[in-house]
């Protein structure tokens, strides 16, 4: 772009202008250099970090393969964004809602347990974890959903199953709407067709909406994205970072820790407010998993061959453990007013060597916490350290 506007206007610049022309591009140019050069050097360091542990294999230190592996992996280029908004995520439909094919109806975890429909307006919360997928090993999948047992004095739990396609956006249109993109249909096609979801029907019944979204301000029109669901405030990470939560690396997002988010919904189901719907996206487990973690997320890996043969399994269990151990302790929260819970996965861990075998292809967990008549007391949540 600056090539084409100096040869365009070259002609015509002289003496000062030509030196304003310079002085602009690098004032442009120079801080994104800076960063650059930082990225580089953390994506470099990370990488080293990552073989070390046996998560990638080393680099052959080329400088090709180098800045690749930044460019992959770093989403505060300003470059990369552009490229993600206007090709991957089809920009331009969502800004002038070109015609799109109708979205398909598909069966959800919501459609099937109805937390709705539960006797008056008690608060609902929607947790859609990222890359929960349903383990075939029985030790990991008890593992990862022991800490809801502790929950049965208080609230009926149940577990099923429900199918999913696609990555995070299309699981949160199965969830929150009980549709899903035609093949190959970019996320943002669907923008015009959302009237009908779940959060618009809960403010209908006189429902406080709140999407809870810590990576919403590192993808483009996250925040917008949740409005057109019908959400009527949005929490992202700079919300969640001004009420002092720590700052955790996702896979290629900038996200807040998912245990300390979820700690903070008893607080904004307080009662006395009108009853709420929140949807909670965790973000932690998004791959690549940045090891090492930090050291409250230490549950044992040797209980399944997943996560003893894969540092990056290891580091995946341990984050879904510490976060869904942190979404019960939330629900036992001894002032919480009537809330129904409902945590599902979006899709399955996409791993990208043989673990990915541990795990159905098809098919994701979820629980359902309905809140028992009557019930006053609940056991603690044990074992499970910090969380």
């Amino acid at each position: 772009i600056t090539g084409a506007v100096w040869w365009r206007w070259w002609p015509r610049l002289q003496g000062r202008e030509r030196w304003l022309l310079v002085a602009v591009v690098l004032l442009a140019a120079a801080p994104w250099a800076v960063v650059a050069r930082g990225e580089r050097a953390a994506a470099a360091a990370q990488r080293e970090q990552d073989a070390r542990l046996g998560y990638v294999r080393p680099s052959n230190g080329s400088a090709r393969a180098t800045y690749a592996a930044w460019g992959a992996e770093s989403v505060r280029s300003p470059l990369l964004g552009f490229y993600h908004a206007w090709r991957r995520e089809n920009m331009s439909a969502w800004l002038w809602r070109r015609h799109a094919l109708p979205l398909q109806p598909t069966a959800s975890a919501a459609s099937a347990t109805r937390p709705a429909r539960v006797p008056g307006q008690p608060n609902v919360v929607l947790v859609l974890v990222e890359s929960w997928g349903e383990a075939e090993d029985p030790q990991l999948r008890q593992a990862l959903i022991a800490p809801f047992n502790a929950l049965s004095d208080r609230y009926q739990v149940t577990s099923g199953m429900t199918a999913f396609h696609g990555a995070t956006g299309d699981g949160e249109l199965r969830e929150l709407c009980d549709r899903a993109l035609p093949s190959g249909m970019p996320l943002a096609m669907a923008s015009g067709q959302l009237s009908g979801c779940r959060p618009w029907q809960f403010a209908e019944r006189g429902y406080r909406t709140l999407a809870v979204d810590s990576a919403a301000d590192f993808w483009p029109g996250g925040a917008s994205w949740y409005r057109l669901l019908g959400f009527q405030q949005v929490l992202g990470y700079s919300d969640l970072r001004a009420r002092g939560l720590p700052e955790f690396i996702a896979g290629t997002f900038r996200s807040t820790g998912d245990p300390e988010t979820a700690a903070l919904l008893p607080r904004l189901l307080r009662a006395g407010q009108p009853p709420r719907f929140i949807f909670f996206l965790t973000v932690g487990a998004h791959l690549p998993v940045h090891l090492p973690l930090p050291l409250e997320y230490n549950s044992s890996c040797s209980l399944s061959q997943a996560t003893t043969s894969s540092p990056t399994a290891c580091g995946w269990f341990r984050i879904e453990s510490a976060t869904l151990a942190a979404l019960a302790q939330a629900a036992a929260a001894p002032q919480l007013p009537p809330t129904v819970f409902l945590l599902v996965g979006d899709h399955a861990p996409p791993f990208a060597d043989s673990t990915r075998r541990f795990f159905p292809p098809a098919e994701v967990p979820y629980i359902l916490l309905t809140p028992r008549s009557g019930a006053t007391g609940l056991r603690a949540v044990a074992g499970q350290g910090k969380y």
